[in-house]
């Protein structure tokens, strides 16, 4: 039998001070080998993708990460307003979806707009959001690459949305902006602590339609059964999958996950299963917009190559990427940005801090099946 070491032993104290030492050095002698060899990985990969662009997006990624400000139209938004204009080099923006047409109806047209304040130089600061007199917080910071994949949504008052990865719920406070009390919002996340974050700022943020009905509800189901458990089921689903996020893996020096060209293989596995899952979820003649804030074209354009490819052999799912129109938005030309063979893939400059974003629209047809049995009587 082992006697355990006292640790009243004074031979004992030294002992295990020094092998202490020894141990977390060596640990961390390893993990810094590994951060090491991290970048060197991202560093090759990134510039064989980028080529002659790739020092100056390295050096634009260590940037602190810009936000802009929209305005939460459940507060107090006079109250929003007149702060934010106070702000100086901050310019004001009422942003329509990528699809809108004018309207005659101004007041219809600007409630179907959301109002964001975006910096027009650079080291902008906003002030800390605070709640208005109604109780709701006055706005929400954000990158403003953010907003592209939810005004490419093609919401409409009425529409029932699925917010597949919700957390931590920024994407769902922009589309909650856009819904009337006859719209339907579901987000949905599983890890514990970041559905209880989730759940705080759709209470923060967004009112209960009546007391016994809110406009977003919050599930903990996982992305994955979405498409066997409620299939065709909603108009419009967002699918911001979890990525390889290098901007802030590179900021944080790899220091939460380290990066690989094999470790976004893996994501971009994951990111597959979702994406079917998401349309088979969402109805025939539905939308459902894929993002992540990667820049790897592996989790991107690979992801949607990937999952058409499976759809047009399996003949149970008709999908077809669809134009997002952004290129032709005004907002456009406040981004760097590269149309890609299935999206648009948006990338931070020291002049345009925004991003890295990627966004790819896709819409479900109905099958000739799904077409009869709507006929049938």
């Amino acid at each position: 039998m082992f006697r355990r070491i006292s640790t009243q032993n004074s031979f004992a104290h030294p002992f295990l001070a020094v092998f202490g030492k020894r141990y977390y050095k060596k640990k961390s002698w390893k993990m810094q080998r590994k951060k090491a060899s991290s970048l060197e990985n991202f560093q090759t990969f990134y510039a064989e993708q980028f080529g002659e662009d790739w020092p100056s997006l390295f050096e634009s990624l260590k940037l602190p990460t810009q936000h802009c400000a929209v305005v939460n139209r459940f507060s107090t938004h006079r109250e929003a307003h007149a702060k934010l204009s106070s702000i100086t080099a901050v310019q004001r923006h009422n942003i329509p979806p990528f699809n809108s047409t004018p309207n005659e109806d101004e007041d219809d047209q600007n409630q179907f707009q959301l109002p964001c304040y975006l910096p027009s130089s650079e080291n902008i600061r906003f002030p800390k959001q605070e709640k208005t007199s109604n109780g709701y917080f006055d706005y929400y910071l954000l990158d403003a690459s953010s907003l592209l994949p939810v005004l490419a949504l093609d919401l409409n008052p009425e529409s029932t949305v699925l917010d597949m990865c919700a957390a931590p719920g920024g994407k769902s406070v922009l589309i909650s902006q856009f819904l009337s009390i006859n719209g339907c919002l579901v987000t949905s996340e599983v890890v514990n602590h970041r559905r209880a974050n989730l759940i705080q700022v759709i209470k923060d943020y967004i009112p209960k339609i009546s007391k016994t009905k809110d406009l977003v509800q919050v599930r903990n189901l996982t992305g994955y059964k979405y498409g066997e458990y409620e299939p065709c089921t909603y108009d419009r689903v967002l699918l911001d999958v979890p990525c390889s996020s290098e901007r802030h893996n590179l900021q944080t020096n790899f220091e939460f996950s380290l990066w690989s060209d094999q470790h976004s293989k893996a994501n971009a596995n994951m990111q597959r299963k979702l994406l079917m899952s998401a349309l088979q979820t969402v109805v025939p003649g539905g939308i459902v917009v894929y993002s992540t804030c990667s820049m790897s074209p592996l989790e991107n354009d690979g992801v949607i190559d990937d999952v058409l490819s499976k759809c047009s052999e399996d003949k149970r799912l008709k999908i077809e990427v669809v134009n997002s129109h952004f290129a032709s938005h005004s907002l456009a030309d406040m981004f760097n940005y590269r149309t890609t063979r299935n999206g648009v893939l948006v990338f931070p400059s020291k002049t345009k801090n925004w991003g890295p974003m990627y966004f790819c629209k896709l819409r479900r047809f109905a099958i000739e099946s799904e077409v009869d049995s709507q006929y049938r009587i």
